[in-house]
């Protein structure tokens, strides 16, 4: 990917020398334009100061193929029994303070 500056210079990947990023910034705030209206004009080329440098960017080590975590699943089948209802409550409690989301099954809804 070539880099840019907003204002079209060719800049090579870890050239810092004139490069002004508070300057960019504030010319790309100027336009009142945003994104949307980068790409709604035609920009070809992503303005330098929206792309994250290698090192800000997540550990690719730790990417969802590694991560082994599992979703709080509650089957709310049987809810109309009171016992039941109480112990369903329950988990949906316990899995909205832990994980603040959970997956429902047995709802009857397609």
């Amino acid at each position: 990917m070539e880099l840019t500056s907003s204002v079209g210079n060719k800049l090579a990947p870890g050239d810092e020398l004139g490069y002004d990023r508070a300057k960019e910034v504030k010319e790309f705030d100027e336009t009142k334009a945003g994104v949307k209206g980068q790409v709604n004009s035609g920009v070809t080329k992503v303005p330098r100061f929206l792309i994250h440098p290698p090192e800000s960017l997540p550990n690719p080590m730790l990417s969802p193929a590694t991560t082994h975590f599992h979703v709080p699943v509650i089957d709310v089948q049987g809810f109309e029994q009171s016992c039941r209802r109480m112990e369903i409550v329950d988990q949906v409690r316990k899995a909205s303070e832990t994980w603040g989301f959970f997956q429902m099954i047995n709802h009857g809804i397609r």
